[in-house]
């Protein structure tokens, strides 16, 4: 027969075990959760630094003077990758300009509901641009303003070219 002080002692190590094996439980959720809230902030950091960086490629036409050969390149560049960018083009002799990729919104003020959004296919082709007999040619040597058009969410949705020559 067990004497009384061993049961003691078997429930006292029974209890101090249940004790550490819920401490260690308890500590453990508690840095699941930390973690947790830490993943959550780095993955809005990163996601907004990868736009901010997607971004920045457009920052050389913001407000700013190109190249004809830049339009030329920008065309190529970015109407052929992406359903939601379009690029225009006024050029000296056409009476309008011309969208190339898709037809973006920019009849209504900045920063208005529909504004930088698409809304159409655009009719401008590469062939068209390279071609001196059309009025919508683009002069490599010429002269541009360009401005960057952006929507609501401030994603660059388009490129507008001007010739200034």
């Amino acid at each position: 027969m067990a004497a009384v002080g061993d049961n003691s002692s078997d429930a006292l190590k029974f209890g101090g075990g249940l004790f550490l094996t819920i401490a260690f439980i308890t500590t453990c959720a508690l840095v699941f959760f930390i973690a947790q809230d830490g993943q959550k902030t780095a993955t809005k950091k990163f996601t907004s630094l990868n736009t901010e960086l997607s971004q920045s490629e457009f920052s050389s036409y913001e407000n700013s003077t190109v190249s004809g050969s830049m339009v030329l390149n920008s065309i190529r560049k970015y109407t052929g990758d992406t359903n939601e960018f379009g690029i225009s083009v006024k050029t000296g002799k056409a009476p309008g300009p011309v969208w190339y990729g898709r037809e973006i919104n920019d009849d209504v003020p900045i920063g208005s509901n529909g504004y930088g959004s698409v809304i159409g296919n655009g009719t401008g082709s590469q062939a068209v641009a390279n071609d001196e007999t059309r009025v919508d040619y683009i002069n490599p040597n010429g002269s541009f303003t360009s401005t960057v058009l952006k929507d609501q969410n401030n994603m660059v949705r388009g490129i507008v070219f001007r010739q200034t020559n």
